[in-house]
């Protein structure tokens, strides 16, 4: 067996958190790409350039779940 590592400081400490893709490069700095789920929606956070990934992406979480309202479209 070997031991996972994963880098995703997000994963297990914030409800719905499934993780996605971390990345840097000199050029492109940090970058997250986030999936989270709660009830029943699903969100995708794509952070880019950014000095603090996971601390932006957190305050994301916490907006979009704070402030969206959820809008039901009904075919016609």
């Amino acid at each position: 067996f070997h031991p996972l590592r994963n880098v995703n400081q997000l994963l297990g400490k914030i409800p719905g958190v499934g993780g996605v893709k971390t990345g840097w490069t000199e050029e492109a700095g940090e970058n997250l790409v986030t999936l989270v789920e709660r009830s029943g929606h699903r969100v995708i956070l794509v952070v880019l350039r950014s000095r603090d990934r996971f601390g932006e992406t957190a305050r994301l979480i916490d907006w979009v779940f704070g402030n969206y309202q959820w809008q039901v479209f009904e075919p016609k």
